[in-house]
């Protein structure tokens, strides 16, 4: 119990220091505050530059890094505006989700695949910070769609790993209202047995899906490719599509390759 504390009080500091490290950064007419359950939420905003607008794009990065990070969604932003959409960067909550155990390695354990690591066969998923985690997550999104509502056209949410496996869990088990479209990004869960979920969730959300992975993904987001297109298949799922992007690495962010993925995929689906 007094870990647990420990955790989510090291949590909401860092959450607290990338807040100010942000508003630091930035002018006040850079960014919005959100209320989400009496918590100041910080959001970038920027409009589209077409005529009319496609919709509002919700921008979810990946558990601990910064909204504005070029390793994260924020180049995005400029190609997706210029395609029509408002865009809306919004954090993830920094989460300790995962406390490492003792680490013992068996003989026969001691050359694991090359797509396992020592820390992802011994890490194991903190139950009772991962239910606050999806709780926090769920807030945060009710807050970011209420304030889509102010824009004409769709919700898209473009998602990036935990996070997008977090949304994936939250809308397949329908505790989070759907967007009309979903991209995830890299998806992974850094635990074995929530991993394997992972391709179940996005095969049962109700949503459109666009799975967008490269070879530069961690070893993780790797292990569950295959098995996230076979699960769409079973699933019968017509509007989900997997692509691979090639050519530089995601770390890169090669905004205008994911870009066009997105652009091509939605033009297709008639949007």
């Amino acid at each position: 119990m007094f870990l647990h504390s420990i955790t989510v009080a090291a949590a909401v500091d860092k959450q607290l220091l990338h807040d100010l490290d942000l508003r630091r950064a930035l002018f006040s007419d850079e960014y919005s505050i959100l209320d989400v359950a009496g918590q100041e939420m910080l959001v970038i905003i920027n409009e589209n530059t077409t005529a009319i607008s496609r919709g509002t794009a919700l921008l979810v990065t990946d558990n601990g890094m910064s909204i504005n990070s070029q390793q994260g969604l924020a180049p995005l932003v400029k190609q997706l505006i210029d395609l029509g959409w408002v865009t809306m960067l919004i954090p993830s909550p920094s989460s300790d989700l995962f406390l490492p155990e003792e680490i013992v390695i068996e003989p026969d354990n001691a050359n694991p695949p090359p797509l396992l690591s020592i820390k992802a066969s011994v890490s194991q998923l903190n139950q009772q910070v991962f239910d606050e985690h999806l709780e926090r997550v769920s807030l945060n999104m009710q807050a970011a769609l209420e304030k889509a509502q102010e824009y004409p056209g769709f919700v898209l949410v473009i998602a990036q790993g935990t996070s997008a496996a977090t949304l994936a869990q939250l809308y397949a088990e329908q505790k989070l209202a759907s967007p009309d479209a979903f991209v995830v990004i890299s998806p992974y869960w850094p635990d074995r047995k929530f991993n394997n979920q992972l391709a179940s969730f996005l095969a049962n959300t109700p949503m459109p899906v666009l799975d967008i992975y490269s070879k530069w993904d961690n070893s993780w987001s790797q292990a569950s490719i295959k098995a996230r297109k076979v699960a769409a298949i079973r699933a019968l799922k017509l509007q989900y599509r997997q692509r691979e992007i090639v050519g530089v690495g995601l770390v890169q962010q090669p905004a205008t390759y994911v870009s066009k993925e997105i652009y091509g995929w939605l033009s297709h689906m008639g949007w």
